[in-house]
């Protein structure tokens, strides 16, 4: 009786090592499926503001550093521009019915950060723009909007 209750207890630790394993291995599959709808989900969270118009696409190509004739190589010339808000530059770009592509630069002239303008697309013209006295088509906003390499 004593080697049929080892038997037993041998069987009994393989049949719940067995149990256990199958156990871990489906919660595994579960947990790996689990992840890839996760997965699915922020990867549909992350297409919802992935960039909707030509130029919003464009802007994902800036870097820091890079200087006004490299944006404006990318980008084209800016709609709108800007010196008066406490950053040395800021120059925008009407981006459809998204909000604008806005890029700021340092002291040097060099882009410190942007708005690739993906924030918000409406199905109409999008309204939310700088007012007319920062058109680049105004004289005095000429000198802001040319592009001009900065020295240092």
């Amino acid at each position: 009786m004593t080697q049929t209750f080892a038997q037993s207890s041998k069987i009994f630790k393989i049949i719940i090592t067995l149990a256990l394993g199958l156990i871990f291995s489906v919660s595994l599959a579960f947990a790996h499926g689990n992840h890839q709808a996760k997965k699915k989900e922020v990867h549909k969270k992350f297409t919802a503001f992935s960039a909707k118009t030509t130029l919003s696409k464009k802007a994902a190509h800036l870097k820091l550093g890079m200087n006004k004739k490299q944006v404006e190589k990318i980008l084209g010339n800016p709609t709108w521009a800007d010196s008066d808000s406490g950053v040395p530059l800021t120059l925008a770009w009407k981006n459809g019915n998204c909000n604008p592509v806005v890029v700021t630069f340092n002291k040097k002239m060099k882009v410190d950060g942007w708005d690739e303008g993906r924030a918000e697309c409406l199905k109409v013209a999008y309204s939310h723009l700088p007012g007319d006295e920062y058109l680049c088509a105004r004289s005095n906003r000429h000198g802001m909007c040319k592009a001009l390499v900065a020295v240092g």
